[in-house]
């Protein structure tokens, strides 16, 4: 009895789960959409709204590249159970990082041209 009212908790938790936020799709949508927004704007406007990038790249054409990078950090706590037979396991916290990048082009004029991204 305890293992069928397991099993509909979790399936229950898994469709609850699956609801919430976009999906990756629309999530690279939105990056994208965001991202093309400022093609035709000048570097200085998206200096005053970013800041200084992380990485700059002059080419050999006379355009630049404006790298931003961004370390995500978060952690998950360990935990603790008890088996069959009574004896106490513990787990590790487990700490996860991921790093996202966006980069424009910015050609002589100062006037961004392109854009690329990656990580979420």
């Amino acid at each position: 009895m305890k293992t069928s009212y397991f099993s509909v908790a979790l399936l229950a938790l898994v469709v609850f789960a699956s609801g919430c936020g976009p999906s990756l799709e629309q999530r690279r949508e939105e990056i994208d959409k965001s991202m093309k927004s400022w093609i035709g704007k000048s570097e200085n406007e998206l200096v005053a709204r970013w800041g200084v990038p992380s990485k700059t790249y002059k080419t050999n054409d006379g355009t630049r590249e404006l790298t931003y990078i961004y370390k995500h950090t978060s952690s998950s706590p360990g935990y603790s159970w008890v088996d069959y037979w009574g004896n106490v396991h513990y787990s590790h916290p487990v700490r996860h990082q991921k790093t996202t990048e966006r980069s424009f082009t910015v050609d002589q004029t100062g006037t961004i041209v392109d854009y690329h991204w990656e990580g979420f």
